[in-house]
C-alpha cells in the first residue's frame, strides 16, 4: 500500500486508488532524474546504512566506492556519480561500449 493512497469505502468494499495516477501528476523531466539514483540501487543502501552507522557522507561515498572497486577521492563520490561508473565499467565487460 501506497502511504498516499486514497482510500474510499462505497457499500463495504474498499478500492484503492494510487495518488500518483491523478491528473496533475507529472513525469519526471531529464535534468530532475538524472542525478538521481535508483531506489534499488545496493550502492544506495550501502551508503545508506554507513550513515546511519555515524560515517560524515564524503566517508560513506568513498568506502561505498572503495567497497564496489573504485578509489577513494578526496572530495567524496556520490552515489549518483558510482552508479554511473558501476554501469559504464559493465557495459565495457560485456562488449557493448569500447574504452
Amino acid at each position: 500500500m501506497f502511504p498516499t493512497d486514497e482510500i474510499s469505502t462505497q457499500s463495504g468494499t474498499e478500492s484503492r486508488a494510487p495518488a500518483a495516477q491523478g491528473p496533475h501528476r507529472r513525469p519526471p523531466t531529464v535534468a530532475a532524474s538524472r542525478h538521481r539514483p535508483e531506489r534499488g540501487s545496493a550502492a544506495l543502501a550501502t551508503y545508506r546504512d554507513l550513515e546511519a552507522k555515524g560515517l560524515a557522507p564524503r566517508e560513506a561515498g568513498n568506502l561505498t566506492a572503495y567497497l564496489r572497486g573504485l578509489r577513494p577521492v578526496d572530495q567524496g563520490w556520490t552515489v549518483a556519480e558510482i552508479d554511473r561508473l558501476l554501469f559504464l565499467r559493465y557495459l565495457v565487460d560485456r562488449g557493448r561500449l569500447v574504452a
